[in-house]
């Protein structure tokens, strides 16, 4: 086998779930209080990445969140009246927050409402975080706990890509 080849087959290994790992995650999901979710899915606004939007899908236990763009708020009030966007910005009562939002849809059977809320309840930032990050020209990142990873930052995949051509 080429060195190449081997190499990409040895990426790919990377990527494979052993038996264990799929009935653990399995298990996992089925004790969750998302046992019951067939699918969701939606925009979600990040603390950490204020100007990003996101979308959020699952389909039982598979799930991905994706970088989208950026919030029309991001933008100057010229800037989107410049861009034919003056009416999203007239609706926005709040003028700094803008368009930035979470909207969520989930989809299931017997769902736990409760429980399911309460995951997504104990995601938010509280009042005191929103007024640290929110200034009067804008919105700030939020500042993670040192040695805090976010979860939702830029990974740089251009040496990987590199590597595989």
């Amino acid at each position: 086998m080429a060195k190449k080849e081997k190499e990409e087959d040895e990426d790919e290994e990377d990527y494979k779930f052993t038996k264990e790992e799929r009935d653990k995650a399995a298990k996992a999901y089925n004790e969750s209080s998302w046992n019951n979710v067939f699918r969701s899915k939606g925009m979600i606004y990040v603390g950490t990445q204020p100007d990003d939007i996101f979308t959020w899908q699952t389909s039982g236990i598979v799930n991905e969140i994706r970088h989208m763009g950026k919030w029309l708020a991001t933008n100057t009030k010229d800037e989107l009246y410049k861009k034919g966007n003056e009416a999203d910005y007239k609706s926005w009562s709040d003028k700094i927050q803008g368009d930035r939002k979470t909207q969520l849809v989930i989809i299931g059977s017997g769902i736990d409402k409760a429980k399911v809320t309460k995951c997504l309840d104990d995601c938010l930032m509280s009042a005191e975080e929103y007024a640290k990050m929110r200034k009067d020209i804008g919105i700030e990142p939020m500042v993670l706990p040192e040695g805090e990873e976010d979860p939702f930052r830029a990974i740089e995949m251009e040496e990987e890509w590199e590597d595989m051509e």
